[in-house]
């Protein structure tokens, strides 16, 4: 299948870059006893662990819901289009070593669809909230994106590098809605939480 990552050029060096990458989906494994409910409860939309954050009841917020669920509908969409047209290899096509936890997706694992849609929710969540950039709310729903998206590292069927895409996919998106929606911009992140041009590479996303 063909290699496709950012910021690396020629077939060989995108081979050894994804091998980098390995060894940290390895040094994520350690994590999985203690993330493996979490990991389960995630597989599908995971509405819980934003409404721990941000007291969501569908109840109380159902247009919210709905346009939450509106926007997951059209993160997908987006997403599905690079990742078919990238066809980037998931960890266990590389290594039988891995083993991950969960049924491996079929499609692609560049961007990571999980990363997409958790720093999309992030960045809808704050701006209903009308809170601002780097606010105690942000920093909690940022935290909560990078967990998310971590959690499919740990679980093994995605490369840290798949998150940074979502990351920036996400938020991008996420600012389209809330410009269409809301008719105010929202700030994307101007710095990686990855150096991706590393060889080896130290996550900075929140706490982890």
């Amino acid at each position: 299948a063909p290699l496709a990552v950012a910021g690396v050029d020629d077939y060989e060096k995108k081979v050894n870059f994804l091998r980098d990458q390995m060894a940290l989906v390895n040094n994520y494994v350690e994590l999985r006893d203690d993330r493996a409910t979490e990991i389960g409860s995630q597989l599908s939309y995971p509405a819980p662990f934003w409404s721990s954050i941000v007291n969501l009841h569908p109840g109380r917020q159902p247009k919210t819901i709905e346009l939450l669920g509106a926007a997951m509908r059209f993160c997908n969409v987006v997403g599905m289009r690079f990742k078919h047209a990238l066809q980037c290899p998931r960890p266990v096509e590389l290594s039988p070593q891995i083993q991950p936890m969960i049924l491996t997706p079929g499609h692609g694992s560049y961007p990571s669809g999980h990363a997409t849609e958790s720093y999309m929710t992030a960045v809808i969540l704050l701006k209903l909230r009308g809170e601002a950039a780097k606010s105690a709310t942000d920093v909690q729903l940022q935290r909560q994106a990078a967990r998310i998206a971590i959690n499919r590292t740990v679980a093994g069927v995605h490369f840290p590098v798949d998150s940074v895409a979502g990351r920036w996919l996400g938020t991008l998106a996420g600012g389209d809605l809330v410009i269409l929606k809301i008719t105010c911009p929202v700030p994307v992140p101007t710095e990686s939480p990855f150096n991706i041009r590393s060889g080896t590479l130290t996550p900075k996303f929140g706490n982890e």
